[in-house]
This record gives C-alpha cells, structure tokens and sequence, in this order.
C-alpha cells in the first residue's frame, strides 16, 4: 500500500489517479482509494470524531473485494497525523507493505494551488495553511515530497522514484 498523505490541495487524489492510471498501463492491477470517500458520516462520534475507526474497518472490508477482482497493490490517499492513526489502519490489512508518503507545499504554492480550486476564501486558505504548518512537523512518514512547482506527471514520477521499490517502480 502507497498511503499519500497532506493538506487539503497537495495533491493527493489527483497524483494518486496518476500513479494509478500509470501502474495500469505497465500492467499493475491497482486499487485507489480515499478516505473521505470510506468514512463519511455525520454527525460524529464523540470517540471517533475525524472518523479515522470507522474509515480502518472500511478499508480492511473492502481490500479483500479489490485483491478477489485481482488488484495487487492499493493506493491510500488522505488525511493522517500520527503513526497510531496508520497503525489502525494497517491492522485491518494483514501482511500488507505500507509505505507512507507525506506530499508537501510551501506556504506560497499551498495559498495558490487554493486559489486555483473554485475560488475558496482567504478564511478557508488560512485553516489549509494552518493544516499543512502542523502536518509538517510530523516525522512519521516514509518518504516526503514536496509538490510545488511540480505537475502532477512530475510530482507522479518523484514519489515512484522515492519509494523505491513499490510496485512497478523499476
């Protein structure tokens, strides 16, 4: 499992569709899957409040389903921010290889990449700024990249290359 984590506007959905659609046509059968998407449910429970519990089951309920259609490695991309968080996870895929990828911005590519998504509020940039500020002091991660500048075929081929190894990596 390639988990991609990071603020909202990094780049995770979208260099996680690259790397899938790329694993794809080198003949790697790929799984891509979003947390929001396996753990939406309001409102939350007190014990439970980023629904990270609820989204772990999820997840170890549904990779048997993606591995019976024949994936053999899955992308993870969303919002973590410590090891306990991935270790909840990881329990529900037994003999899984996780390899946890921070995906970065400097403020200024982070206020303009915002910008570029529907025309969000400065109020709403300023909570993503903060988000990414407290994102970047976590040194849990396998492997961190840092997106600015990058497209996403770019910033697609520099996490590949610093995760070495993963499936269809050569």
């Amino acid at each position: 499992m390639l988990w991609l984590f990071g603020p909202s506007g990094v780049g995770k959905t979208t260099v996680g569709r690259e790397i899938c659609t790329r694993l794809g046509d080198s003949g790697v059968r790929c799984a891509l899957i979003d947390t929001d998407m396996i753990g939406l449910c309001l409102p939350s429970n007190d014990d439970d409040p980023e629904h990270h519990n609820l989204k772990a089951r999820n997840l170890g309920a549904l990779w048997p389903a993606f591995q019976d259609a024949g994936a053999q490695c899955l992308i993870l991309t969303g919002g973590v921010e410590d090891p306990d968080q991935v270790e909840r996870y990881v329990e529900g895929l037994p003999d899984a290889e996780v390899t946890v990828c921070q995906l970065t911005l400097s403020e200024a590519d982070h206020r303009a990449r915002i910008a570029e998504r529907n025309g969000r509020s400065v109020a709403w940039a300023d909570d993503l700024i903060a988000e990414g500020d407290e994102l970047n002091d976590v040194d849990f991660a396998d492997v961190r990249v840092d997106t600015g500048g990058l497209s996403v075929a770019e910033s697609a081929t520099q996490i590949l290359l610093s995760a070495g190894g993963w499936p269809g990596v050569a």
